[in-house]
């Protein structure tokens, strides 16, 4: 389940490459290269990951890639609708709707570009959340959120990371 205020519903319909495959609770497995043309972007999984997204007709934002029972990796984009106008706004407003505790404000890479990062306790969990806005196409966030427990959280960290390193825009459609 993804708790998210900001972003409603997260998964969907998107260019994967090379390999995805239905399953039967309707979700689409992603190998390789996961492509997400609608809002510009593309991360490459590490071999031996895979990620799962929405099948059609679900709306198109993004990848979550489990780590294990309760602990996942959401990778994704939205437009700015709520016209936040900063990643640290986005997060306040991610992090105010979860109830969040203890967080503290940082920087992160996503890709080549530096971007906004918030650690926070929510609950029995640790969830780090890094979000980019760029302004392209009236303002475009791009988010990654970690979702661990804390007995995880150092080798859990350690694959959010890789994964960001794998970060690529590109051109959005007109």
């Amino acid at each position: 389940m993804i708790r998210h205020a900001v972003l409603p519903v997260f998964l969907g319909l998107v260019s994967v490459i090379p390999a995805a495959a239905q399953t039967q609770s309707g979700t689409v497995l992603v190998h390789g290269t996961y492509t997400n043309a609608e809002y510009g972007f593309y991360i490459r999984l590490p071999s031996g990951v895979a990620g799962e997204m929405d099948a059609p007709p679900a709306p198109n934002h993004g990848i979550r890639i489990e780590l294990g029972p309760g602990r996942t990796v959401e990778i994704g984009g939205e437009f700015d609708a709520a016209l936040l106008g900063s990643s640290r706004a986005y997060i306040d407003a991610e992090l105010y709707a979860e109830h969040a505790t203890n967080v503290r404000y940082g920087h992160s890479g996503l890709g080549k570009y530096s971007a906004e990062e918030a650690r926070a306790v929510v609950g029995n969990e640790n969830e780090t959340l890094v979000v980019l806005r760029r302004d392209v196409s009236g303002g475009v966030f791009y988010r990654a959120y970690l979702i661990t427990d804390f007995a995880h959280l150092e080798r859990d960290e350690k694959t959010f990371q890789v994964l960001l390193s794998t970060f690529h825009e590109q051109n959005l459609p007109p």
